[in-house]
């Protein structure tokens, strides 16, 4: 598994709206995971870091996951198999 986020061409700028909305908050959803992780982009502080592993089960956690139509705890698994393995979090969307 590696660090990014990869969103097939033919979603582009024909995505619906939906589509771009759940695309919004998948984005979120690997970057929050990742600076948990310590995987994030840019420079991460330990007050940020701090806050995404708070982040991660919250109830506004479990949100974003709905709103992406996954359930949180098959995320809460995988999270937990990549922190022991040291990799970051990584999503392919397909069409």
């Amino acid at each position: 598994m590696g660090c990014e986020l990869s969103v097939a061409p033919e979603i582009g700028m024909a995505a619906t709206d939906p589509d771009r909305v759940r695309l919004m908050w998948l984005a979120a959803l690997v970057e929050g995971v990742n600076t948990a992780l310590g995987h994030g982009t840019g420079d991460i502080s330990v007050v940020q870091r701090i806050e995404a592993v708070a982040w991660i089960g919250s109830p506004d956690f479990d949100d974003v996951c709905g709103f992406i139509g996954i359930e949180p705890s098959v995320v809460l698994m995988q999270i937990e198999t990549l922190r022991e393995a040291g990799l970051p979090f990584e999503v392919e969307v397909w069409r």
